[in-house]
């Protein structure tokens, strides 16, 4: 069984390379001035970590109502 450590290392790697898929791909690949680019990075990024967060949690409780019933 994986550790929840190990779950928690795994969502942070992939919510970085993510991140920086998305500020990669928003500042090179869009025609917007410097202003538009700075805001849709900002919401790109909120949106993700609210996403991201609400996942990690609900992981969390999954794993420790697991770990709860495994032991009992």
């Amino acid at each position: 069984m994986i550790s929840f450590e190990t779950i928690k290392k795994i969502f942070i790697g992939f919510g970085t390379l993510i991140c920086i898929i998305n500020i990669i791909s928003i500042s090179f690949l869009s025609d917007l001035d410097i202003g538009s680019k700075i805001k849709n990075i900002a919401f790109v990024l909120i949106l993700f970590l609210i996403i991201w967060f609400i996942l990690y949690k609900v992981i969390a409780f999954i794993y420790k109502k697991y770990e709860i019933r495994k032991k009992y």
